[in-house]
């Protein structure tokens, strides 16, 4: 286990929680609607979008999926929840 140091850190512990809130606003309740990707990997896309909006980037959406099922995105993936 590494130690803690009580005073100092590499984040600031509220950019932290503000950036954890901001995703966990965006996750709790969605669904991941599409058969090319998994709920770990739609919140994974989510945490990292908030990190290119809180660094100053700009969020594209990827073009169209090159997948051969890509028409088929109605068959729910899973949903995403804190418990």
């Amino acid at each position: 286990m590494l130690p803690v140091s009580a005073g100092s850190s590499d984040v600031n512990v509220n950019v932290a929680d503000k950036l954890l809130e901001r995703v966990k606003s965006k996750a709790v309740g969605s669904s991941v609607t599409s058969n090319s990707i998994t709920t770990e990997q739609y919140f994974i896309k989510l945490f990292h979008d908030e990190l290119v909006t809180l660094m100053g980037g700009t969020v594209t959406e990827a073009g169209p999926s090159s997948d051969k099922n890509s028409g088929n995105d109605s068959m729910e993936g899973g949903s995403i929840s804190f418990d």
